[in-house]
């Protein structure tokens, strides 16, 4: 899959997704909150496998 080309897809001068890398940027930030918001989500990227405490 090429990534610039599919970020084509999410242009939107009305949302302020005017470029590629904006697109990119805004789906990254997505992502992270997806991550942030879900704690089996976190526990799977947690790079301690040792319990802590």
């Amino acid at each position: 899959m090429n990534v610039e080309k599919e970020s084509e897809r999410y242009l939107n001068e009305e949302l302020g997704v005017d470029s590629i890398e904006d697109a990119i940027t805004g789906a990254q930030d997505i992502i992270a909150e997806w991550i942030s918001d879900d704690a089996g989500i976190r526990k799977m990227f947690d790079p301690s496998p040792i319990s802590k405490g």
